[in-house]
């Protein structure tokens, strides 16, 4: 039941943006959950949801991301919202 309300607030937050889009530039992260993904087959089992916004607008944006998913574990729940930079190291996403 919780699980579904997380859904339902994620997805009604904003607008999709392909995480891509937002590389090198600051954004603030104001929630995330890691969900199932729908599509194991592109290599992993779990999806990282984020509630982002970028100069003032709010969107979500997914990623399969592992590294990316255990960064953000470790950020405390008051710690919320942040603002970071996410960059790509190495064919890798990370958190600045």
């Amino acid at each position: 039941m919780l699980k579904m309300k997380i859904k339902e607030l994620i997805a009604s937050y904003g607008e999709k943006m392909k995480l891509h889009k937002v590389l090198n530039k600051e954004i603030m992260i104001h929630f995330y959950s890691i969900e199932p993904s729908k599509y194991p087959e592109k290599g992993s089992d779990t999806c990282l949801w984020l509630q982002i916004s970028v100069d003032g607008k709010k969107y979500i944006s997914f990623s399969i991301a592992k590294l990316l998913m255990v960064l953000i574990e470790k950020v405390p729940k008051d710690g919320f919202p942040f603002t970071t930079t996410i960059t790509n190291e190495n064919d890798s996403y990370e958190f600045t």
